[in-house]
């Protein structure tokens, strides 16, 4: 299986951790009665669910060429559910991830292997997830300056 694969299934699997994993984030802050922290969750688990769709019709598209039906990737799961503060930190650091190291690598493998489509997105997803790395480092600076 080609690593391009391999990835597109982490990326829909990690997007779609993303977009369920915010929706609990904004529960919390909607507690703590941080309403900006929990608009800014639910925008975000949204935009990371629309990240996820296109990954899947990709993997659907792929799949359907080589015939396969499924796929078994391994992938780390977050599990840590904290505060609103310590949940803006967790969505800061992955963020940073995924733009500074995750989407970047997926994209020159997908060139590698010729699917310079394919690499394009991985780019254009890396440039989404800096933009919501940035929101929510802005969010946690007005948070702190309370």
């Amino acid at each position: 299986m080609s690593e391009t694969l391999k990835n597109i299934a982490k990326s829909f699997i990690g997007e779609s951790i993303a977009a369920v994993k915010y929706s609990l984030f904004a529960e919390i802050a909607e507690k703590e009665g941080l309403i900006e922290a929990k608009n800014l969750f639910i925008k975000t688990a949204e935009q990371e669910k629309n990240h996820a769709k296109i990954q899947f019709k990709f993997l659907s598209e792929l799949c359907g060429k080589k015939d396969l039906e499924t796929l078994k990737v391994e992938v780390n799961i977050p599990v840590q559910l904290g505060d609103t503060i310590q949940n803006i930190n967790a969505a800061i650091n992955g963020e940073i991830y995924e733009f500074k190291n995750m989407y970047p690598d997926f994209a020159v493998k997908a060139e590698k292997e010729g699917y310079s489509d394919i690499a394009a997105k991985f780019q254009a997803l890396a440039r989404a997830e800096e933009g919501h790395a940035e929101k929510y480092s802005l969010l946690m600076k007005k948070i702190k300056n309370r």
